[in-house]
Formats: C-alpha cells, structure tokens, sequence
C-alpha cells in the first residue's frame, strides 16, 4: 500500500514538473473537436501527426503562428501548445480559447448551460491524490457540486477478507445540489441536499458494500470570487468558506466562454 501510495505522489511531481519546467504559457485552451484534435510536429496539416487531443482536453499555449489558414471553413491561427509530455502544433479552430479573469462577466458566465469550475490546487484545477471536485452553475439558479475519492478505508463489515489486498478497495463520491445568488464579491450557496455514497470494492470485503446517506443542510456556504495565477494567466477563481463542505482547495473555471 505504501509503494503505491509513493508511486501516485511521483507521479504526481512528475506531471507538474513537465507543466512547470515548461515554456512560457500565453494562453489556455480548450479542445473542442468532438472526436478529437491531432496534434502535429509543425503548423501545417501534412505535417506528422504527434497524437490526437481528446475532447475537453485542456491545454497550455506557447506559441502562435504568424499567419491564420482556412481549414474546413474555419480561419485561425496555429498554436504550439503543451500538454503534460506533448508539445506539438494545432490548428486552433478546434480549440476554444480561454478569456482572462478581467476580460470574464461572470454574471453573464453563470448563465451558460453548465458552467464548470473545476477544483484544484494552486490554480490548476490538478490535485495532489485520487480524488476530483467539481461545480456546475445552471441558468435557472442550481448548481450542483460532486466529489470523488478512491482510498484504502477498512471494511465496515465483518467477517474473513484479504486486509492487505492489492489496489484501492473503496471509493467516495458526495453530490450537494441546490440554489446560488451571485454578490459583488462572493456566490452564496443555500437550500442545499447533500447525497453521500460510500462503496467497498470485493476481495477487501467479504462482499460488495455499499452506504448511501442523504441530508439538508440547513447553513449556506459562501465562495469568495477572485483571481489566480498559473504560469503568468490570470483565471476565474471561486474559494470555499472554511465551514463548507466543498473542501479547501479552490475552484478555477475551465470551459467555453
């Protein structure tokens, strides 16, 4: 369990060494070709394709063509961009470009179907472990938070199973929904119902367990708006209160403006 434990937080560092050992980043983007964006050697579309992008994919850009082109109807310019170990060029009709936070109405943003921020640490929206945070904002005032966690907790059922069984044996996920109002400098967060799911995985139980637990939170929560930096960007930050069930690490937006 250790092993493993030291292995994810390797990996880890070493993510984050290739995004931060990295160029200087001038923008952000995000992929937006549904099946995928290919990601070449040089600016052109004869060029050797690297890989392809996946959808929703976010990435760092360092470079921009001097010149756009046309390609399937679309005038754009070619970015070189960096993703974790790849760096290559791509055509950036396929890529939605991130706006920075003076440039964001987040009223106006709020109203977008699904408005994401994604939660993260030292405004990358990347954490350090095995679990992920998100919130969505909806146009008719709900917004849905969901976390998820895999670990290594004991099984709450007794009986004769593996204690030392290889790879995570459980796994977290807390959804809160409910309505937000938007401030000069904050989201408040209230009428909220929480649903938390706690799931053990077989061969560290005796068998499948699973415990799901439902409540109202009577409190609301508060996000502080700011901005953050990552890389010389400035991005759309929310910060939780400290009473908040949403976890310390704040969220950045990441998506379609």
């Amino acid at each position: 369990m250790k092993k493993l434990v030291i292995l994810c937080t390797f990996c880890f560092l070493v993510i984050f060494i290739h995004i931060y050992a990295g160029e200087p980043i001038i923008g952000i983007g995000i992929v937006k070709a549904k099946s995928g964006l290919i990601l070449r050697e040089k600016p052109d579309v004869s060029s050797k394709k690297i890989s392809t992008l996946r959808y929703n994919n976010e990435v760092y850009i360092v470079e921009q063509s001097k010149t756009t082109e046309t390609i399937n109807d679309k005038n754009d310019y070619w970015y070189r961009i960096q993703l974790f170990g790849d760096k290559g060029w791509v055509f950036g009709g396929y890529l939605t470009k991130l706006k920075k936070a003076n440039e964001i109405d987040l009223s106006k943003l709020l109203k977008k179907q699904g408005a994401i921020f994604i939660q993260g640490t030292s405004c990358t929206g990347y954490t350090e472990s095995e679990w992920s945070g998100n919130i969505s904002f909806f146009p008719d005032k709900r917004f849905k938070y969901t976390y998820n966690d895999v670990g290594f907790d004991s099984c709450p059922v007794k009986g004769n199973y593996d204690e030392d069984c290889d790879g995570y044996n459980s796994s977290t996920t807390i959804d809160i929904e409910g309505i937000y109002e938007i401030s000069k400098d904050k989201i408040v967060l209230s009428k909220m119902k929480i649903r938390k799911s706690d799931e053990y995985f077989k061969g560290c139980c005796p068998s499948e367990y699973n415990s799901v637990k439902t409540e109202e939170i009577k409190e609301s929560y508060s996000l502080g708006i700011t901005n953050c930096v990552f890389q010389g960007i400035e991005r759309v930050s929310l910060k939780p209160a400290e009473n908040s069930k949403l976890g310390g690490d704040s969220f950045v937006y990441s998506g379609e403006l």
